[in-house]
């Protein structure tokens, strides 16, 4: 929402309080589903409802994921918590490739003194900072 519509049309006091109401709404909605979302009926029977379904049911690999709907919010912040060293691997590995590409970034925002006459594209420009 925020790439296809406010960097158009810009902020203003109503499209702020439109998107304030807007992450207000979804965050109700996502507490509702966590603690009032359980599923009524017993997590075999879900299963083989799953399977029923199937273009392939002896494919049985493709329902490891069942327990998603079955996992209380405490168990899933435990089992964030558990995975947390590889998550942050992942944050140094994204920091170190955003500074691999950030001559790309300078070349294309036309900033980068060694570049004698860089391609820069009239509508990149009023995105990029000198």
């Amino acid at each position: 929402m925020v790439l296809r519509y406010y960097l158009v049309e810009g902020f203003s006091r109503q499209n702020v309080l439109i998107a304030i109401g807007s992450v207000a709404g979804i965050g109700v909605l996502f507490l509702a589903a966590q603690f009032y979302g359980t599923m009524a009926v017993p997590q075999e029977e879900f299963i083989r409802y799953l399977q029923g379904r199937m273009a392939d049911p002896s494919r049985t690999e493709l329902l490891n994921f069942s327990y998603i709907w079955y996992q209380p919010l405490v168990k899933e912040i435990h089992d964030t918590w558990e995975r947390m060293p590889r998550i942050c691997w992942a944050f140094r590995c994204s920091r170190l490739l955003i500074w691999l590409h950030a001559p790309l970034w300078r070349y294309f925002c036309g900033i980068d003194p060694i570049v004698v006459e860089p391609f820069t594209p009239r509508r990149h420009r009023r995105h990029c900072r000198p």
